[in-house]
């Protein structure tokens, strides 16, 4: 009974065997420098971004014509997207892969930014602050759930945790103050493309520093899920 299972060795969901009571696979490793680099920088910018839009609604406001009503919808928009799509960011990271998810989110981020800078009217602010978050909801946890699979030491991961937390707190406390500054000296306008840069650095560099990984049990018992039929 015991030398049977210990030579039992089960398909994973990609077809390679490993044995069930050999040690754990091997994680891949990133590039501790750059790859952390990239999950910070995009954490930073998607953290300052809520700061600095609530500074300059009334200057939106006044370029726009827009109604109290509709500047409290371009705020809304983007929490809104948020924090309900936070959760399914990091189950999509899982399912198809930590490194993607958080390319995507980037991209639809640096999209957003691009739209919200040129945006004619409200209505268009609104769309891009939406598709802001939309962005922010996928790449917040992605980049979270990669300091965790790729520095498996844990004195890596701890400092790798700490950093990136630091760079949530730092967004929050400089963002308010970066947000005037960038106001006065480069219009409402400034505020968002100053961060295309930024959010098209972060997932070109996280592309080439961070392997991809994600979780084969979750995409195992996704496959497997049986159909619910009424």
């Amino acid at each position: 009974m015991i030398r049977s299972l210990r030579h039992e060795t089960p398909i994973t969901h990609r077809g390679r065997r490993s044995s069930a009571f050999s040690s754990p696979a091997r994680k891949p490793r990133a590039s501790l420098g750059p790859g952390l680099v990239a999950l910070c920088l995009a954490v930073l910018v998607a953290q300052i971004d809520t700061a600095v839009v609530n500074l300059a609604m009334c200057r939106i406001g006044d370029e726009l014509d827009a109604s109290t009503g509709a500047l409290q919808r371009v705020l809304d928009s983007y929490n809104l997207i948020y924090e309900v799509l936070l959760l399914t960011g990091g189950l999509l990271a899982d399912l198809y892969g930590r490194r993607r998810i958080f390319v995507v989110g980037a991209g639809l981020f640096t999209v957003a930014s691009v739209v919200r800078a040129a945006a004619p009217s409200v209505q268009i602010l609104i769309g891009g602050c939406a598709l802001a978050g939309l962005g922010a909801a996928l790449l917040m946890p992605a980049s979270l759930a990669i300091t965790r699979v790729l520095w498996c030491d844990s004195n890596q991961w701890s400092r790798a945790l700490g950093i990136w937390a630091a760079c949530n707190g730092l967004a929050m406390v400089m963002g308010p103050t970066l947000g005037g500054m960038l106001i006065v000296s480069l219009g409402w306008r400034g505020i968002f493309l100053i961060a295309i840069p930024f959010s098209v650095a972060a997932p070109v560099v996280a592309y080439a520093s961070i392997p991809e990984t994600s979780d084969p049990f979750i995409a195992r018992m996704a496959e497997q899920r049986p159909i619910q039929r009424g």
